[in-house]
């Protein structure tokens, strides 16, 4: 599975943090890290046009033998925002597609660049681990904590990285409504205040994109109140919030557990899932307006993985 952002060449950017983070995920990608196929479509990005790599990229996730069918929905559902978004204005989406991933001239620190490297290479990790872990016939505790930790530390690092990209889906509802949108006040708001505006200025329309975050979990590990019990098997979390009230808002402490099953298993894929349909749907605009073959192409193997 392809793991690249593609940026338009001539695209300048003066953030250092972008251009570090786009040196260590291709010197990653190079070394084999990501798979070979990764790697050897990186060789070729030099050899063929950013409309070919594109559709490869697309395909790398796409046309998988190992392609997780339950994304198709979220593709589905970006590809029904942007369209909407592109019907309307176009230039701003452009604008918000590429600010999206490497931010923009006034607002350097909205790139997603160094979240999604973070979260690709500690999910590469943790898959890594999983996989030797799966051959040993015995764990001890400490090790099997520490794989705990790092499942929970796997899923902090997806959320915020898809918390990071709401700031971008919200501009573009807000652009499909005919409205002004500023980045950087968005971007400012905290998880649970993005999904609720998403909402609001969605209208329901694209309710899959919003339902079914966990936040219980990326509070508890931001706040290390949360740990695996090697004696229950259970993560144990306390989630610390505050709760609206007539008069103001008051302290709440949730207590809750989770199984390492149910967060493998149903909380963490779908953050992968939400990231692919995101990605995809992007590469997808981008082809539609540079390469309507491409565009064609890789619209027939959402088809066929439809069926």
């Amino acid at each position: 599975m392809i793991e690249i952002i593609q940026i338009e060449k001539g695209y300048k950017m003066g953030s250092n943090l972008f251009d570090s983070e786009i040196k260590n995920l291709e010197a990653l990608t190079k070394s084999g890290a990501f798979g070979s196929e990764s790697q050897n479509l990186l060789k070729k990005r030099g050899e063929i046009s950013t409309q070919e790599f594109i559709y490869l990229s697309f395909c790398s996730i796409y046309d998988d033998p190992n392609f997780d069918y339950e994304t198709l929905p979220y593709i589905i559902d970006f590809m029904d925002l942007f369209r909407e978004g592109q019907s309307t204005n176009p230039q701003a989406m452009v604008d918000i597609i590429t600010a999206s991933m490497v931010g923009d001239k006034n607002n350097l620190q909205l790139e997603t660049m160094s979240s999604y490297t973070r979260f690709l290479t500690e999910h590469q990790i943790l898959k890594n681990n999983l996989s030797e872990m799966s051959k040993e016939r015995s764990v001890d505790p400490l090790k099997r904590i520490e794989l705990a930790n790092a499942i929970l530390h796997d899923y902090s690092n997806g959320f915020e990285y898809c918390m990071k990209l709401f700031t971008f889906i919200i501009a573009i509802a807000r652009v499909v409504n005919g409205k002004e949108y500023d980045l950087q006040i968005i971007d400012k708001q905290p998880s649970s205040n993005k999904l609720n505006l998403f909402r609001q200025i969605d209208g329901g329309k694209h309710n899959l994109l919003v339902d079914g975050w966990d936040d219980r979990i990326r509070n508890a590990d931001s706040h290390a109140s949360i740990v695996y019990n090697p004696q229950t098997c259970l993560f144990e979390g306390k989630n610390n919030h505050y709760q609206k009230t007539d008069t103001g808002k008051i302290r709440r402490v949730e207590e809750f557990t989770i199984t390492p099953v149910e967060l493998l298993t149903k909380v963490i894929p779908r953050v992968g899932r939400f990231i692919h349909g995101y990605l995809g749907a992007s590469y997808l605009l981008y082809l539609v307006n540079a390469d309507r073959e491409y565009y064609d192409k890789a619209v027939v193997i959402l088809k066929e993985l439809s069926k």
